[in-house]
């Protein structure tokens, strides 16, 4: 495979790990603490309702499932490319960023959870280009 085919399908994969690390996680904590089986997604009022009555627990779950999303993905895309921690990282980091800001604004949140996702998304995607940067081989 050639180096611009193989940079295409590790910030690919690391983009999908990245998302499946989300959609598991949240899955978990979303069977530990369901909503109501009458809850209207449709109704915003209804569903903000649900979100203060949530615990500190549930925005546990997300906030996990965003920080390793960011970190298996990149991991996912530097051991395909086999090199450009920094640049995975960002791309991968500044996918789960978009779309966790997609869902601060499509939902009402804490504001400490809106600031701790942003802070930990940031961490996550600093922490995961220090630890790529780290496994990858030395170049001589």
């Amino acid at each position: 495979m050639n180096s611009r085919a193989r940079r295409i399908v590790a910030g690919a994969a690391g983009i999908l790990s990245a998302l499946i690390t989300v959609a598991v996680i949240e899955y978990v904590g979303h069977s530990l603490y369901p909503p109501p089986e009458n809850l209207d997604f449709s109704d915003h009022n209804a569903v903000a309702a649900f979100i203060r009555s949530l615990p500190t627990g549930a925005f546990g779950f997300v906030l996990s499932a965003w920080a390793f999303g960011v970190l298996d993905g990149t991991l996912v895309a530097i051991v395909i490319a086999r090199a450009r921690a920094g640049l995975y990282a960002t791309l991968i980091g500044g996918v789960v960023l978009i779309a966790a800001l997609v869902n601060l604004t499509m939902f009402p949140h804490p504001m400490w959870f809106q600031i701790s996702a942003i802070v930990l998304i940031a961490t996550a995607t600093l922490t995961a280009s220090l630890v790529g940067q780290f496994l990858l081989p030395a170049r001589n």
